[in-house]
């Protein structure tokens, strides 16, 4: 959900009118100088030495950047002071803040430029209406589009190695619960709950002889076995269960046995 704050100013002509815009996604919240207060800040400061009319600071909490800017609820605050308060100047800290892309960054621009309306990047202090600034845009937008891909892409193999270290990932599954102890990378271990363990064998073998999902939550439920969660059963939970790998199956057995 946008917010927004305002200021009121008088003698101030419509070029000087400006609306601000503050993003953090919720892994960057706690980023020194990535923060709302720190983004708004800013903002009004230079507003302020440049004599500009900021009449709305929008701010954007736990957003991604992957969404377009007219898909927000803030950008849409936005397209509405251009369209319909005379706002020529938009301000914000960084070009990550407002864009997804340098195709999304492009578009947005040359649309707002038609309108009379400038974009201006606390970071880089440059007027992208000029053919220099136009080119410094461009090549600016196409390498954080880059730097946000390869980001992508290292957490990608980050996860992909912690899976073939054996960490499991997301919540615990059954058979399994979080111990206190932790690995040599400070990672939390994983330890065998054996009753979890006997109910999953003998829901996959109840399964095997033909037993329907609703049929296997009913002999649970009646029998007075909890799901993981302390709840009553439902098929999907069952199916969830029966779905396990077989080589995962097996190790669950394997381990049940020692």
């Amino acid at each position: 959900m946008a917010r927004t704050s305002s200021k009121n100013k008088s003698n101030f002509t419509n070029e000087r009118l400006a609306i601000g815009y503050c993003r953090v996604s919720t892994r960057e919240q706690a980023d020194e100088g990535v923060s709302l207060a720190a983004q708004q800040s800013k903002i009004e400061a230079f507003a302020d030495s440049k004599d500009l009319e900021l009449i709305e600071c929008i701010v954007e909490e736990g957003v991604s950047g992957s969404v377009p800017l007219k898909e927000r609820d803030g950008g849409a605050l936005i397209f509405d002071a251009i369209q319909n308060k005379g706002v020529k100047v938009v301000v914000a800290t960084k070009l990550d803040r407002l864009f997804r892309d340098a195709l999304d960054c492009l578009a947005m621009t040359r649309e707002w430029e038609k309108q009379g309306v400038k974009v201006l990047l606390l970071d880089m202090g440059v007027d992208f209406s000029t053919p220099t600034g136009k080119a410094f845009l461009t090549n600016a937008a196409s390498f954080a589009e880059l730097e946000r891909n390869l980001i992508s892409e290292r957490t990608k193999d980050g996860l992909a190695q912690v899976k073939k270290e054996g960490i499991k990932l997301g919540g615990v599954g059954w058979g399994w619960t979080r111990v206190e102890a932790v690995d040599e990378k400070g990672r939390l271990n994983q330890a065998i709950v054996t009753e979890e363990i006997e109910i999953v064998i003998r829901i996959k073998q109840m399964r095997e002889e033909g037993c329907t999902f609703q049929h296997i939550c009913d002999v649970l439920d009646h029998e007075g076995i909890k799901t993981k969660k302390g709840g009553k059963w439902w098929p999907m939970t069952v199916k969830n269960i029966c779905n396990l790998e077989i080589d995962d199956f097996k190790n669950l057995k394997m381990m049940n046995n020692k």
